[in-house]
């Protein structure tokens, strides 16, 4: 694979696990690093399963699929644990205040903040501050981009 692929998926028919009908089947595709690609179809037609071969998640019953570099996979349903919302960006990651007020900044989640009592070191989840669906999905985002 060359250093400017991201993902390269050659000849791949494949099967969620513990499935018995292949899933995606003799798919080629490659994605260059630093590509903004989107994937769309019908319901049913395979999008989330080639998604998800690219986190190894599916069975390989032939073909390859090579990833350089990081992927992150944002599912449809945003996923927040107890804790402030900053934690919930960072999910571990060291506190940068640069990067991470660009972050804020890039997934739109500035207005969000000031509108909660504790802006980022609000208490979010189980027994925390009721969010808006859009809140959760840009913080959610946002976790997702401080990783790459």
């Amino acid at each position: 694979m060359s250093n400017k692929h991201g993902a390269e998926i050659r000849g791949l028919t494949a099967l969620w696990n513990g499935g018995n009908r292949p899933t995606l089947c003799d798919i080629t595709a490659t994605v260059y690093a630093g590509e903004l690609l989107v994937i769309v179809g019908p319901v049913g037609s395979g999008k989330s399963s080639l998604l998800h071969s690219l986190l190894g998640e599916l069975t390989e019953l032939h073909g390859s699929v090579d990833v350089s570099g990081k992927i992150a996979y944002a599912a449809q349903e945003p996923w927040l644990f107890s804790d402030s919302v900053r934690q919930n960006i960072l999910f571990g990651e060291k506190y940068n205040p640069q990067k991470y007020a660009e972050i804020l900044r890039v997934c739109g989640l500035d207005a969000d903040l000031k509108q909660l009592a504790d802006g980022d070191l609000t208490f979010v989840g189980e027994r925390g501050t009721t969010l808006s669906g859009g809140q959760k999905a840009r913080i959610s985002l946002a976790r997702y981009v401080i990783f790459m």
